[in-house]
């Protein structure tokens, strides 16, 4: 567990070096021909709240799948129509020191390849701090944490503000889970854990919703 006392929210500036391309689904590969569409990023309020837009200012840099250096924008997930192959977003922010990060980190390769790498949903897990509960940008800590954890499908990249607690008052749990629609980037569901599987009813409706 985790006090929150006092937390800006995440604004970074400068990313580092690495691919910027749009996050990878684990999924089939599309059609070489297939056209992404290009959308506005939707209006607010923005926040890290329920019913809130994800600010579309935020970067994250770290590791991509694979473990190759990645900076990520949070408009790179916004899919409003599923041409990215997108479907749910699920934010996943983890400290190293976390005993409960590290048991769900054990399970994610086997969410995603039998649920949500099939069904279009993006997995990004936010290191927040490392074993001396410092906010950390060490991309050591974010390599050890992939190898630790077989996660060579899980992009592993840095929040050492721990943005998404801004709006979050006295003490949280770790790992903090948020589901994001990727279709108007707002926040559906905060702080909770995938049953078996990575099932749980809210991902579920959005999975089926979106894939219609």
């Amino acid at each position: 567990m985790r006090t929150i006392f006092v937390l800006a929210a995440l604004a970074v500036a400068g990313c580092s070096s690495g691919d910027t391309s749009a996050p990878k689904v684990v999924t089939e590969p599309s059609p070489a021909s297939k056209t992404v569409t290009t959308c506005d990023y939707p209006a607010g309020p923005y926040g890290f709240s329920v019913g809130k837009t994800l600010p579309s200012d935020l970067v994250w840099s770290g590791l991509g799948a694979g473990g190759a250096p990645v900076t990520y924008h949070s408009s790179d997930f916004l899919d409003c129509d599923g041409s990215k192959g997108i479907n749910a977003i699920v934010f996943d922010s983890s400290a190293e020191w976390c005993v409960a990060c590290q048991q769900e980190a054990r399970e994610l390769e086997g969410i995603i390849s039998t649920n949500w790498g099939p069904n279009g949903v993006a997995l990004i897990t936010l290191m927040v701090e490392d074993n001396a509960h410092n906010p950390t940008t060490d991309v050591n800590v974010a390599s050890k944490w992939m190898k630790n954890f077989g996660l060579s499908n899980v992009p592993v990249v840095f929040d050492p503000d721990f943005g998404f607690a801004s709006e979050t008052q006295g003490t949280i749990g770790l790992p903090y889970n948020v589901l994001v629609n990727p279709r108007d980037m707002k926040v559906l569901k905060v702080q909770y854990n995938p049953g078996p599987g990575g099932h749980e009813s809210t991902i579920d409706a959005l999975i089926a919703a979106n894939k219609l």
